[in-house]
């Protein structure tokens, strides 16, 4: 695999404005290239799986079926894919834990529209306080 397709889409998730251009360019340079999905190996990622079950929440009222969430790391690129399963419908994620910046996308279908957001997370300064 090209790195520099990497480069390219996380220069894509950083800057594009049209979030669906992130998805199309992912599909077309990694997702239908042969042996892409056999690059990286199973993977947990807590703020990835936080984001995924607010945005699931945010946008369809719903909870992640049990076990649904399937990530996959790619070490190399400080790269994440992934998708999870809710009732009804599914959703994807790309994410790149280096400049931690990622895009989920809810796929639509006949009663509902496809749903994207992108999402940065950034630490917290040191004097922040909690509010409960």
């Amino acid at each position: 695999m090209d790195s520099q397709r990497f480069e390219e889409l996380k220069e894509k998730m950083t800057s594009e404005k049209v979030l669906s251009a992130i998805m199309v360019y992912f599909l077309d340079h990694f997702g239908e290239v042969p042996g892409f999905s056999a690059m990286g190996r199973p993977t947990q990622h807590k703020i990835v799986e936080s984001f995924l079950e607010k945005a699931l929440l945010g946008w369809h009222q719903a909870k992640l079926l049990p076990n649904s969430v399937r990530l996959i790391e790619i070490p190399e690129y400080h790269f994440i894919h992934g998708v999870c399963m809710f009732e009804g419908g599914m959703m994807n994620v790309l994410y790149f834990d280096d400049i931690q910046t990622g895009i989920i996308v809810s796929a639509g279908n006949r009663t509902r529209p496809s749903q994207l957001m992108r999402f940065s997370v950034k630490e917290k300064p040191p004097s922040f306080a909690s509010r409960n």
